[in-house]
């Protein structure tokens, strides 16, 4: 069974470099891409959405978020409330949003967080397994 990975923020550096990732691995398969700069173009054979609903169209069982701390804030409730879990690359994430993040109701699909893993601030029963997926 192979893991159906969306990735938001597709056509930006490290992005891209996801993409190409979750490619790479037979255990995953790209089914859905977002970039808002980017709708219309094709990353792997994947037309990039702006819309994170192509996440929930295409049925991914998780997400990596690779956009910027304005849009993650968006982008993780969003995928809590659908089910979605994350995987976050994101940096620059301020101390209200760690605190808000922790607090959060989505905190349970959260399965990786490079800034709040670094801050030690998250606890372990609630990060589970810090392994990425690639």
């Amino acid at each position: 069974m192979t893991i159906r990975v969306g990735v938001i923020g597709a056509v930006g550096r490290m992005g891209a470099t996801v993409c190409s990732a979750v490619v790479a691995d037979k255990n995953l398969e790209l089914v859905a891409a977002v970039d808002t700069a980017s709708a219309g173009s094709v990353v792997h054979g994947i037309t990039v959405s702006s819309e994170l609903r192509a996440l929930a169209d295409a049925k991914v069982d998780v997400a990596v978020d690779f956009t910027v701390a304005a849009a993650s804030r968006i982008n993780l409730p969003w995928l809590a409330m659908h089910d979605i879990h994350a995987v976050v690359g994101t940096t620059g994430f301020t101390d209200r949003d760690i605190e808000d993040f922790i607090k959060g109701v989505f905190v349970k699909q959260l399965h990786c967080c490079a800034e709040l893993c670094n801050r030690r601030r998250f606890d372990d029963a609630l990060c589970g397994d810090r392994r990425t997926i690639f």
